[in-house]
């Protein structure tokens, strides 16, 4: 039996467990439904559990469930790989699901839902091109075609298979008023027009080139889209307003690399991990390798000139990097990025602080003992000595006792 908090809404959400979760994903009748696995024990799940109830809250016309995965492993061991809490979202029949990767946003758990529901390529009229531009993050791509069995449109469905994780949409217009065009709408309102063919390599190129506006923040999506699919991007570093010639440089290098922005005041770790201070800067990122190349911001025509020394190998990058031991240099990053430098620090020395103390007591009980020890052996030693002369004192007493005994004897034989 399910446990529902419905409470009159369309949706319903529900408890499910080992009893019922087989029966409830294998039933004919079942929605759509998405599903939250977390933990009792995780902070992330603490963080996450207001965006969730508000969700929850809302009217759905799909089911909503969540799995408590410390009371009921068996159903999350293969969830929750990547650390709770884990979306997901299940059609009917389908036991795999597809997760969900953003930040924690209802709006954008919204979309993604909304998206999931039209998956992989919603259908939509002219009159719905206005509400499709409300873009949270991602971009939208909109293909205008005669026909959903025509090759454009095929082709387009084959690729959208490859962002069902991302919050990206795709949309289809089909009329024959039009000719076939495909255009990217981004968040800051910049239109996109395809010109190139609709092979495989072309339109995944135009599709990763304009998946997020040009020069957005670097936000948890961004990250893991591009860790995702391996791509490399150019980080501008700012603390203030980009000067022109900033921006002008930034879009010239964009048509190599997606163009992003970070600011240490938002995202300090990142920062403190490739060692940046509060000035311009750009940097080329391999997030995938643990790679990246710094350039102070300076004139246009040097700094072009850097992007391409390193897109040709020609300058070493910085960073752990992917070899053998790179993973130790990784961790080292990683500790004073997360400024847990100190902590650790101050842990070993106390740890330092105790062992030392321990080795002193050992040391002083060692050196008691040794000194119980020679005070046993002198003591032995003084018995033995003490006993050897009260032997030779017997032995000399017996003696003379002896000698004396023969004298009488001898002077009456005289």
């Amino acid at each position: 039996m399910f446990l529902f908090l419905c409470f009159g809404r369309v949706s319903c959400s529900f408890n499910l467990t080992q009893e019922n979760y087989t029966q409830y994903m294998e039933s004919p009748d079942r929605k759509p439904v998405l599903i939250k696995f977390w933990a009792t024990w995780c902070n992330h799940c603490k963080e996450f559990a207001p965006y969730w109830d508000e969700f929850v809250a809302e009217d759905h016309d799909f089911d909503v469930a969540q799995v408590e995965c410390a009371s009921n492993p068996e159903i999350c061991k293969n969830f929750g790989r990547n650390g709770y809490p884990a979306v997901m979202w299940f059609n009917p029949g389908d036991k795999r699901g597809v997760k969900w990767v953003v930040v924690h946003n209802v709006r954008q758990l919204d979309n993604f839902c909304l998206k999931m529901k039209h998956f992989p390529i919603r259908i939509i009229t002219l009159d719905d091109i206005d509400s499709m531009k409300e873009v949270v993050v991602s971009t939208k791509f909109l293909l205008v075609t005669n026909s959903q069995e025509s090759r454009e449109f095929q082709q387009l469905k084959a690729i959208a298979e490859d962002y069902k994780h991302f919050s990206t949409e795709f949309y289809a217009i089909i009329t024959d008023n039009y000719t076939t065009s495909l255009q990217a709408f981004t968040a800051n309102s910049a239109e996109q027009m395809y010109s190139g063919d609709y092979s495989n390599e072309s339109l995944t190129e135009f599709i990763h080139m304009h998946l997020f506006p040009f020069l957005s923040y670097y936000v948890p999506e961004i990250a893991h889209f591009h860790y995702y699919y391996n791509m490399t991007s150019l980080i501008v570093f700012a603390q203030k307003k980009f000067s022109k010639t900033t921006i002008e440089t930034a879009s010239k290098i964009s048509k190599y690399f997606p163009a992003h922005v970070i600011s240490c005041n938002r995202n300090p770790y990142i920062c403190r991990y490739v060692f940046v201070g509060p000035k311009t800067r750009y940097m080329i990122y391999d997030q995938r390798n643990f790679k990246y190349w710094m350039h102070d911001e300076g004139e246009q025509e040097t700094v072009l000139e850097w992007v391409d020394d390193v897109r040709n190998n020609r300058i070493p990058y910085s960073g752990p990097g992917n070899g053998t031991f790179s993973f130790v240099w990784q961790k080292i990053h990683h500790i004073y990025a997360a400024e847990l430098l100190v902590p650790i620090l101050l842990g070993l020395s106390i740890l330092g602080i105790i062992v030392i103390v321990i080795l002193i007591i050992k040391i002083i009980r060692l050196s008691k003992k040794q000194k119980e020890m020679r005070q046993a052996r002198l003591l032995k030693k003084q018995q033995a000595a003490a006993a050897q002369k009260k032997d030779g004192e017997e032995k000399k007493d017996e003696k003379e006792k002896k000698s004396d005994e023969g004298e009488p004897t001898k002077l009456k034989e005289d």
